[in-house]
């Protein structure tokens, strides 16, 4: 049985609800993610199996710091197997989609991923080509925006079997929402789904969530600490 005894009222009350959705808002230092970890424990000590279940947060480090915090929990408890749920950032949520269904978006499972740098050095490269002036020295958003660059640089690739992090996401949510079989194989494969930070999701972020249409979905942030409005985040979804 998991001791919940260290959590006040509240977070009692969340941890153990059997309400299928859940948003949990509270301030800094509140005890949010604290929380969402005794949530996971209570679900995987009461029977739901570690392979059904998919956390989602923003970084390497939390991930791993949530992944510590539920072991250390199921560790303390007896009923344990020794199994731990999936823990991942979105992005390599979304990459773990498509390197199975590679074939789909007109790639090989080992496509290469391209950071923020890449994706402005090839932006800037074709706009050199192209013989624009602002080519060195232009606002990147300007030359995002000709249409005719952002159609070499998507076909580029292509042609170097590679994808950068908002075309991991657009193409995850293109997939589940178009092909019914992959829906059902992510939907079947994780029906619980939990998200940390929920302040830093952007709008794609939250439309792959909702494609994915998991029978339980907990949610926790703050819409008071959103760091990610420069890429898109919108608290409100």
């Amino acid at each position: 049985m998991l001791d919940i005894s260290s959590l006040n009222p509240r977070q009692r009350q969340a941890v153990v609800t059997t309400r299928n959705r859940v948003l949990v808002i509270a301030g800094a230092g509140s005890g949010k993610t604290k929380t969402l970890a005794h949530r996971i424990a209570h679900l995987m000590l009461s029977g739901v199996p570690a392979d059904k279940i998919l956390a989602i947060t923003f970084t390497k480090a939390a991930a791993k710091e949530m992944k510590g915090r539920i072991i250390a929990l199921l560790s303390s408890a007896s009923g344990w197997s020794g199994s731990v749920p999936t823990i991942r950032t979105m992005h390599s949520g979304a990459a773990r989609v498509l390197r199975e269904h590679a074939r789909e978006i007109g790639r090989t499972r080992n496509f290469s991923i391209y950071d923020e740098q890449d994706k402005e050095d090839i932006v800037r490269a074709i706009a050199r080509e192209r013989g624009l002036k602002n080519a060195e020295n232009g606002k990147f958003a300007t030359l995002w925006a000709d249409m005719a660059i952002k159609a070499d640089y998507l076909e580029r690739l292509r042609e170097s079997n590679a994808m950068d992090y908002d075309l991991l996401e657009e193409a995850t949510y293109r997939l589940l929402k178009e092909s019914p079989a992959v829906w059902q194989a992510w939907h079947d494969r994780y029906q619980y789904v939990f998200i940390d930070e929920f302040q830093d999701t952007a709008l794609v972020q939250a439309l792959i969530i909702g494609e994915l249409r998991p029978i339980n979905l907990f949610v926790v942030g703050d819409p008071r600490q959103s760091i990610y409005g420069f890429r898109g985040a919108e608290p409100a979804t």
